[in-house]
C-alpha cells in the first residue's frame, strides 16, 4: 500500500504506508473516495497558530461566542458558568468553553442508546424531538469556531512559547475537502483495537513519519500540551477516528518535543508518563519531505497505489 503525491508535471512523491490492520482498513476506506474526485489540499504548516488576525476581531468572535450561548438558554439550557462581556485572554477560559463543546457533542451524540443520560453542564435540560443531531452540532460548533479564532489571543503559557520559540513545527498537511466543519460525512471510526496504534512506539519508527491528523473531536495530546490542558480529559484523545487528513514531517520535531523536559514535567503534573499517551498515529513514511516543498503549488492529486 502506498500513497502517490501527483504534480502537475506527472512526477510524484512516495508515500509507503505500513502494513497493519488499522492502516489497511483506512487505506480501503478513503481510496474509494479519491477514485473519482480530488478529495485533499496540501498546505505547508510552520506554527500551530493556524491563522493570524488583527486585534480588532476579538470582540467579534466574542460576541459569535455569546450569540450561541444566548441561543441555547432560549432552548431552556442552564449555562454553567456566566460570559463576562469581554475575553478575559486566558488559555484555561478558552479551555473550559472548548470543553463545554465537546462534551456537548457526546452527550447529544450517546442520547440515541441512552435517552436517559444527563447533560454534563446541566442535569435538568431535554432537548426538543424537533432538534437534530446536526442542528445541535452546528450550534455547540459556534462556540468551538470562536474559541479556536480566540486562541490567538491569549496571554502565552509556557508551553506554548516552548514551541513556539524552541520547537517551531514544520509539517505538510494534505487536508480533506469537507463542506462544512461539522460535516460528519466521510468520518471511518476506528475499533479498539485499531486505536491501540496511537500506542505504537513511535519514537522507533523511521522518520520523517507520515501520520493521521488532528481531525478529532476534542484534542490530541500535542495540542494538550500547547495548550496547557488536562490530558486526562475525555476529550484528550489519540485518533479514534479519521477524515482522511494526513501530515507528513518536515523532520524531527515533534520527538524531541515528546522526549523534551518540559514535555515530560507536564505529563507528570498530571499523573502521566510519555509512553502512557496516545501521541500520534503513524500510517507511513517518506523518503524526502523536502522535495514536495517546491511543488505543493503545483499539486495535482493523491492516488491511493495497491
Amino acid at each position: 500500500m502506498k500513497l502517490h503525491i501527483e504534480f502537475l508535471d506527472d512526477s510524484f512523491a512516495e508515500i509507503v504506508l505500513l502494513q497493519n490492520d488499522a492502516v489497511a482498513k483506512w487505506f480501503k476506506h478513503f481510496k474509494k473516495l479519491t477514485a473519482d474526485k480530488n478529495y485533499y489540499s496540501p498546505s505547508l504548516i510552520q506554527s500551530l497558530d493556524w491563522t493570524k488576525q488583527p486585534n480588532s476581531t476579538i470582540d467579534q468572535h466574542w460576541a459569535h461566542l455569546k450569540s450561541a450561548a444566548l441561543e441555547l438558554q432560549n432552548l431552556g439550557y442552564r449555562m454553567p458558568w456566566s460570559i463576562p462581556d469581554k475575553f478575559d485572554r486566558q488559555q484555561q477560559t478558552l479551555n473550559r468553553l472548548h470543553r463545554f463543546f465537546t462534551y456537548n457533542v457526546l452527550w447529544y451524540h450517546e442520547l440515541w442508546p441512552d435517552a436517559n443520560k444527563p447533560n454534563p453542564f446541566d442535569p435538568q435540560f431535554k432537548p426538543s424531538q424537533d432538534i437534530t443531531f446536526q442542528q445541535w452540532l452546528d450550534l455547540v460548533d459556534r462556540i468551538n469556531q470562536s474559541v479556536h479564532r480566540l486562541e490567538d489571543f491569549t496571554e502565552p503559557h509556557e508551553n506554548k512559547t516552548f514551541i513556539q520559540e524552541q520547537h517551531p513545527l514544520s509539517f505538510v498537511l494534505f487536508n480533506t475537502l469537507k463542506k462544512s466543519t461539522t460535516d460528519l460525512d466521510p468520518w471511518l471510526e476506528f475499533t479498539a483495537n485499531d486505536q491501540a496504534h496511537n500506542f505504537n512506539d513511535y519514537f522507533a519508527m523511521e522518520s520523517p513519519m507520515v501520520t493521521l491528523d488532528r481531525s478529532i473531536l476534542g484534542k490530541c495530546v500535542l495540542q494538550s500540551f500547547y495548550d496547557n490542558d488536562d490530558p486526562n480529559a475525555e476529550d484528550c484523545t489519540g485518533r479514534l477516528g479519521s477524515f482522511g487528513g494526513f501530515e507528513i514531517e518536515l523532520d524531527s520535531t515533534k520527538k524531541q518535543i515528546y522526549l523534551s523536559d518540559q514535555f515530560t514535567r507536564w505529563a507528570a503534573s498530571h499523573g502521566r508518563t510519555v509512553e502512557s499517551l496516545p501521541l500520534e498515529f503513524p500510517i507511513g513514511y517518506i523518503k524526502d519531505p523536502q522535495s514536495l516543498l517546491g511543488k505543493l503549488h503545483r499539486f495535482k492529486k493523491v492516488e491511493f497505489v495497491d
